[in-house]
């Protein structure tokens, strides 16, 4: 079963990260020139409570595509949602702000997001569950 879980993780990782790495490189090389405005829209369109951490996250991502699409990742909805207590309606705010912010590339862009949703969350979930499966099964768990 564990086993599965590691294949399935992969399968999901290997077919996504490649379209997203040359997505990212796109998007990098097309939008260089307004790159530092984007990230100050990006950055200024984030929730009050994480506008700062937003810019920093941007200026501070070697791929600042990749750090702009926070915003659509499944891992940092639930941190901004439950651990920083921020409206779902504000979330979907920026998001919308983050997309129009790309202008013409703002669907390849929403591809490049749900990719990188897709192979980030797929091995993590399948080492979580791998966690959860030897955890509740009582193995693996002596240096604990």
């Amino acid at each position: 079963m564990i086993d599965i879980l590691f294949k399935l993780g992969f399968t999901l990782f290997l077919p996504t990260f490649l379209p997203w790495l040359f997505i990212n490189i796109f998007l990098s090389f097309k939008l260089r020139h307004k790159r530092f405005e984007m990230i100050e829209a990006i950055a200024v369109s984030a929730p009050k409570k994480f506008r700062t951490r937003a810019k920093l996250m941007l200026d501070s991502n070697f791929s600042w595509v990749f750090a702009s699409s926070a915003a659509y990742a499944w891992y940092v909805y639930l941190m901004l949602r439950f651990v920083w207590n921020i409206p779902r309606c504000e979330i979907l705010d920026w998001r919308k702000r983050a997309g129009r912010s790309y202008g013409r590339y703002e669907t390849i862009y929403k591809v490049f997001s749900y990719l990188v949703n897709v192979s980030v969350f797929s091995p993590l979930s399948g080492c979580l569950c791998t966690f959860i499966t030897l955890w509740y099964l009582g193995l693996g768990t002596e240096g604990m």
